[in-house]
C-alpha cells in the first residue's frame, strides 16, 4: 500500500513539474512565422516616440508612428536561428537585419541596427539599449 501511495504521489508531483514547465515555455517554442502577424507597438528610445508594426500573413508590412505610414516593407523569418533572425526589407532602401524574441503570446522584443547597413545583432543584452525596443500586441 506504501508504495501505491509513493507511486501515485510521485506521479502527481511529474504531472505538476510538466505543467508548469509547459506554461513557462521559452521563446524558442514559439512559431514565430504565426506569432509576428498583427500589429505590434512599442517606444523607440533612438526616434523618442511610439512606433508600431503591422506583420501581414503574406510577408508585407508596414510602420507606422502616430497614424502614419513610415514605410511598407517586406519580411522574413529565420526561426532556425537563435535568436529568431527577422529581415524587414524596404523597396529602395535595402534590408534590416533584426533579431526578435518572444516573452509571451502579447510580448516581443526587436533589435537591430541603426542602419540598414548594420549586421544583424548577434543577441539581447541584460540591460535596455537604443536597439532594442519592447512590443506589445494591439490586434
Amino acid at each position: 500500500m506504501r508504495t501505491l501511495k509513493s507511486s501515485l504521489f510521485l506521479a502527481a508531483i511529474t504531472v505538476a513539474l510538466v505543467g508548469v514547465l509547459a506554461s513557462n515555455a521559452h521563446a524558442e517554442d514559439v512559431n514565430a512565422t504565426k506569432a509576428i502577424v498583427g500589429t505590434w507597438q512599442g517606444y523607440h528610445q533612438v526616434m523618442k516616440d511610439t512606433i508600431s508594426f503591422v506583420f501581414n500573413k503574406d510577408g508585407t508590412g508596414k510602420t507606422l508612428r502616430r497614424g502614419d505610414t513610415l514605410w511598407n516593407f517586406r519580411y522574413a523569418l529565420h526561426e532556425h536561428s537563435k535568436p529568431i533572425g527577422l529581415d524587414i526589407i524596404v523597396a529602395g532602401q535595402g534590408k534590416a537585419l533584426a533579431i526578435i524574441e518572444f516573452s509571451s503570446a502579447n510580448s516581443m522584443r526587436i533589435k537591430m541596427g541603426l542602419n540598414v547597413a548594420s549586421t544583424r545583432p548577434s543577441g539581447f543584452p541584460a540591460g535596455k539599449d537604443d536597439e532594442t525596443v519592447n512590443f506589445e500586441r494591439k490586434q
